[in-house]
């Protein structure tokens, strides 16, 4: 298709069910990304290990390393519905003990749900995306790109402005953060423990999920700009004439 016909294409009208429908796909690009941030991160042992021995956690509760890492992973694996139960025994200053309590467990119940409805939404989100992006080519070919780059730039800057916030709620108060998230999303009776008691808690401190946290919103913001590196560069009519340059010199 020549570029004359190209803009031919743009300039025709289109439904406004087509453009709401790409309106909508970036944002829920975004979304599909970030959820893949957040498996990255919860599934990084090194990672999570690493924390552990920065938080000097050991040597304050009562268990070693490895139980504590093995503990987080067992909680991690049964979230993602890895594995059906969270029966797991652990020495605990010394003694042979269950680690979760039937609290906890009804806690991470909540926590598994909640993890299963947002995965289902992020894989939705991650397909109509996908839909809207090959509906664009389809109608509009090569100008759905600007299209989707003003679309997906819109939505990257209002998720960066809302990090943004998130990250400066953290980072001043965020015990208040983590309840606020508790009790929107989750049962907040199931959700209070007692500190001196509760060993998930002791092995989950506030240090461990600021830091994580932090590497989502660090992981996603890295991953989003160079999806729209693409977006733009493949829009770029200067890349386009290279590429006719190239197939003219074959």
């Amino acid at each position: 298709m020549s570029l004359k016909t190209e803009r031919q294409t743009a300039e025709k009208p289109v439904p406004i069910v087509y453009r709401v429908f790409l309106g909508i796909s970036m944002p829920l690009l975004i979304i599909s990304v970030i959820f893949f941030s957040i498996m990255l991160c919860a599934d990084d042992e090194n990672w999570v290990r690493k924390e552990y021995e920065k938080l000097y956690l050991a040597s304050r509760i009562g268990m070693n390393t490895d139980d504590i890492c093995l503990a987080f992973r067992c909680m991690v694996d049964y979230m993602e519905g890895k594995r059906d139960d969270l029966s797991l025994t652990v020495e605990y200053y010394g003694k042979e003990t269950e680690m979760f309590n039937g609290r906890e467990i009804s806690h991470m119940q909540d926590v598994r749900r909640l993890y299963r409805s947002v995965e289902i939404f992020s894989i939705a989100s991650a397909v109509t995306a996908a839909a809207g992006i090959a509906l664009g080519f389809a109608v509009e070919r090569k100008a759905a790109l600007a299209r989707l780059r003003k679309y997906y730039l819109t939505a990257f800057i209002c998720v960066f402005l809302f990090a943004a916030v998130i990250g400066i709620w953290a980072a001043i108060d965020f015990n208040s953060l983590w309840y606020a998230f508790h009790y929107v999303f989750l049962d907040v009776e199931s959700s209070t423990f007692d500190l001196t008691a509760s060993r998930m808690i002791r092995i989950c401190p506030s240090g461990l999920f600021r830091d994580m946290v932090k590497r989502i919103i660090v992981t996603a913001l890295s991953v989003l700009p160079i999806l729209g590196a693409v977006l733009i560069i493949a829009n770029d009519p200067r890349s386009e004439k290279a590429a006719i340059g190239i197939k003219r010199r074959k």
